[in-house]
């Protein structure tokens, strides 16, 4: 499947980690899912991650997540105090989101949150610019990032991260920021939800030519009306989607996608 974003979230492959509910994620080892090593045996929860940003996060493994009730809003929080975290556990905007204590950088990075809250004291001088290096290289990113003391934050950075000298004065404005993220995550996950479903249209019709409406509406659990819309906004995009009237269903003008990138072979 073609990743929505070029960025890779995690730079290791089929790596997870199961973790309990209250320890953090650093106190547990690795664990690799494509092999029969130790993995660590916990008694309920487990910690799951999606990598590279691929369309069938989207499409298949997040209306699962719903299904099951499974939490996919994080927010992650790296140096702070119990009492700070139990605070921030007051104010969640939503009863969906859940708080990520981490020990290491790795875990911010690796894992998709909607806010960041790090500390600088607690880490060297190595973490901040890995945590940097990485800011710098998906910049502009959707999730709100927040750095505690004193820091030098770098120019390209200063647009995107918040900082405060310490928790006390960020505790009067993090409510309204809290929810001001989890607004701004909600409307991004509706874009891509979106993209991804027109992505998935266009990929069915080049793969099944004269695949029906009511065949896309049923793979994508979309209402017919919705399938027409997304179609349209194709055409609109350049894709040359026709409907066959012998046939009774879609399919692409000479059997290439502008948007695919069929027309770049010639």
């Amino acid at each position: 499947t073609p990743p929505i974003s070029p960025f890779v979230k995690a730079p290791i492959n089929g790596i997870g980690r199961c973790v309990p509910s209250n320890p953090t994620m650093s106190n547990w080892p690795m664990a690799r899912f494509n092999d029969n090593s130790d993995v660590p045996r916990v008694s309920s929860d487990i910690f799951i991650t999606f990598d590279d940003g691929h369309l069938n996060n989207i499409t298949y493994a997040l209306p699962q997540l719903e299904k099951y009730g499974m939490k996919a809003n994080l927010i992650a929080t790296i140096g702070l105090e119990q009492d700070e975290i139990s605070y921030i556990k007051k104010i969640l905007p939503q009863k969906e989101c859940e708080i990520m204590d981490a020990d290491v950088v790795s875990d911010i990075i690796v894992t998709s949150e909607f806010v960041v809250i790090v500390r600088a004291g607690a880490l060297n001088q190595a973490d901040i610019g890995l945590l940097y290096d990485y800011y710098k290289e998906i910049a502009p990113f959707s999730e709100t990032v927040i750095f505690l003391g004193s820091i030098a934050i770098p120019t390209e950075l200063k647009n995107h991260i918040m900082v405060y000298k310490d928790f006390d004065s960020l505790r009067d404005n993090l409510k309204y920021i809290l929810l001001s993220a989890y607004r701004k995550q909600k409307k991004s996950e509706n874009f891509s939800v979106t993209l991804a479903n027109a992505i998935m249209i266009l990929s069915s019709i080049r793969k099944k030519p004269y695949i029906t409406s009511a065949e896309l509406a049923e793979k994508l659990e979309l209402s017919q009306r919705s399938v027409q819309r997304y179609i349209e906004t194709l055409r609109v995009a350049g894709e040359w989607i026709e409907y066959d009237t012998e046939h009774k269903g879609w399919h692409l003008q000479v059997g290439k996608s502008v948007l695919w990138g069929d027309f770049d072979e010639e």
